[in-house]
């Protein structure tokens, strides 16, 4: 492949402020969380281009919904020619801003870890489970253009309730459905990483 041809991937993240504490986040090792300007963001896009790279994800350590003018660098990318993810805990997710990043995203990615309460609470700590399940209800009904995908936590204590969270996303007709084990023990965080499938 040569130079000209060959494309990456990039990562943008809006913030590093998040509303979650994950168990497998070194939320810790971030002690002074910022949030970008628009101006900045604008510059980032400037400088993307297709010759370049083939997709921009909206993604980090933080939560990109909890930046304070999100509305607005959703509506910064309108236009752009590269392609645009986002991945998302889904807590903070409602109709107006599901409506708003409908096209302007090709794929939703929110992160779930299991339909049974305890385990939630133990992975996607200070999050409110029924709420995030609603919004993942509400995203299904309410994207048009944007592919919805569900990004599940590959850690053990997820693995023993699997089936009926995969159940739970079949019966609400959700079948995209991924799992992906190299997001887990970031950077080698985790003392004791646990096993990951």
């Amino acid at each position: 492949m040569s130079q000209s041809s060959y494309r990456v991937a990039v990562n943008v993240e809006w913030t590093s402020k998040c509303n979650a504490r994950c168990a497998m986040c070194p939320r810790s090792m971030i002690t002074n969380p910022k949030v970008m300007d628009l101006t900045t963001f604008r510059q980032v896009l400037s400088r993307l281009s297709v010759d370049d790279a083939f997709r921009v994800i909206v993604a980090g350590y933080g939560e990109p919904t909890t930046h304070p003018r999100f509305e607005d660098f959703v509506e910064a990318m309108r236009g752009h020619p590269l392609r645009f993810d986002m991945a998302t805990n889904g807590s903070l997710l409602n109709k107006n801003r599901l409506e708003h990043v409908d096209s302007l995203f090709t794929t939703l990615m929110i992160s779930f870890s299991s339909t049974a309460p305890d385990v939630y609470q133990a992975v996607h700590t200070n999050l409110d489970q029924i709420q995030v399940m609603e919004n993942i209800l509400l995203a299904r009904r309410t994207l048009k253009k944007t592919k919805l995908i569900i990004n599940l936590s590959p850690t053990t204590e997820c693995l023993a309730t699997l089936a009926e969270t995969i159940r739970w996303f079949h019966k609400h007709d959700i079948h995209d459905l991924h799992m992906s084990p190299t997001y887990y023990d970031r950077a080698g965080y985790r003392e004791h990483p646990r096993r990951t499938i």
